[in-house]
């Protein structure tokens, strides 16, 4: 009969079968192994499945059999280990898998450090100072499970190496994730690295808890252009990528080693990529996400394709008649009510086809849709004005209490009423 046969230096104890929730390995960073329910889990489940196996404590083999037990009138099958009770049944792990059997004799014997792994046709027999196990190929899914052990353990040379994680480059696709080497989840989607970490959580299936956890280290390696590799690479396939939806946060970037990436070249949102597309053109500017992009420019990482102005989505425009007059009256309108604008005016289109203005070191920026009307100008022209003069924001108590006094300002003043 075929196997897959697992051997490690070191005989394996048989209460590791008996007792569930054991595990000397816990506490331990450099081992797999922290559960100690694993083996009871994949025990339960090969006798469920009739599957044959047979485990050797050095030259001796370790016996497993059944006996029935009666609980409510239901009946439990307990597992026995060289003839010893244990509180275990074969109705354990009743969602596992093929290949997380074969997970757990693998990273037990990964843990022991001295281990092969192998197919056999050949009788199951034991070796003196050593574990041995047998798994039969026969059942399809432990057959399907051991051909494709390379997907669930993965000992690849890693394209890039950052602190706590190893890194493959791949084209976008689905991703996956290891766990010092065994995989412990699939994301499907278009993703441009798959990841082997030290350190994360996982459930007591050993699959991935957070998801958030493996999206850090990545975040974090491309903040810190901790490999210039990965940099470059993130930066060539982000366009058609999973990544580039991800929010970017406001981390610190590793200006020198970005700059020296970007040598000299501007950034781009790829969001906006179509709206400023002469301006790629003509600058070969970098493609990023937006939220990158804005973080880059504040901490003066890299400059805007559009300039300053581009880090809030707007560029210059040259006024059509229809807007020219009605931008030319509601500066009148204004002087004749002796609310004189005393900063610089720029007429631009936002990204955001909705904005109105902006205030902005010392400037305003007046966008399309409020030359639409000479009141809707006038309007958002005053509150950008107050903007600068009072240095307070939008959808701000400062701001809104500050507009109420100047009403009632003007009011008192034409009818010279005293509050």
């Amino acid at each position: 009969m075929k196997y897959l046969k697992i051997t490690n230096f070191g005989e394996i104890d048989p209460n590791a079968f008996a007792l569930v929730g054991a595990s000397t390995k816990r506490n331990s960073d450099s081992k797999i192994g922290m559960f100690g329910t694993g083996l009871n889990y994949s025990i339960a489940w090969m006798i469920r499945e009739g599957i044959e196996f047979h485990v050797f404590q050095g030259e001796k083999e370790i016996q497993f059999t059944t006996n029935e037990v009666q609980m409510r009138g239901q009946s439990f099958s307990v597992i026995n280990v060289n003839g010893m009770p244990t509180s275990v049944t074969t109705e354990m792990g009743k969602d596992w898998k093929p290949w997380y059997t074969l997970r757990e004799f693998y990273c037990n014997a990964i843990d022991e450090s001295l281990y092969e792994v192998g197919e056999v046709d050949e009788d199951p027999i034991g070796l003196q100072g050593w574990t041995t196990v047998y798994l039969s190929t026969d059942h399809l899914g432990m057959k399907e499970a051991v051909e494709k052990r390379d997907l669930y353990f993965n000992s690849k040379d890693p394209d890039i190496k950052i602190a706590g994680a190893r890194i493959w480059k791949q084209n976008p696709g689905t991703r996956l994730i290891y766990r010092k080497g065994i995989l412990i989840g699939k994301l499907t989607g278009k993703y441009i690295f798959d990841i082997d970490v030290d350190e994360c959580d996982i459930t007591e299936s050993r699959t991935m808890q957070y998801e958030f956890q493996i999206t850090d280290k990545i975040k974090q390696a491309i903040y810190g252009a901790t490999s210039e590799e990965m940099v470059r690479w993130f930066i060539k396939n982000i366009t058609d990528s999973d990544e580039a939806n991800w929010s970017w946060g406001s981390s610190t970037y590793n200006k020198e080693g970005w700059q020296k990436i970007l040598d000299g070249k501007p950034v781009c949102g790829i969001e906006e990529g179509g709206y400023y597309i002469e301006e790629i053109k003509k600058t070969g500017a970098v493609l990023l996400p937006r939220s990158m992009v804005v973080n880059m420019v504040e901490q003066g990482v890299a400059a805007h394709v559009a300039g300053s102005k581009g880090a809030h989505g707007m560029k210059d425009i040259e006024p059509d008649p229809l807007q020219a007059e009605c931008f030319r009256k509601a500066l009148l309108f204004l002087s004749e009510c002796d609310y004189p604008v005393d900063y610089p005016i720029k007429l631009v289109q936002f990204r955001n086809g909705y904005i109105c203005g902006l205030a902005e070191d010392g400037q305003i920026f007046l966008g399309v849709p409020a030359l639409q009307s000479v009141s809707l100008c006038v309007s958002t022209l005053m509150e950008e004005c107050e903007h600068l003069k009072t240095g307070f924001h939008d959808c701000t108590r400062e701001f809104q209490n500050h507009l109420f006094e100047m009403w009632l300002a003007e009011k008192k003043k034409r009818f010279t009423y005293v509050l």
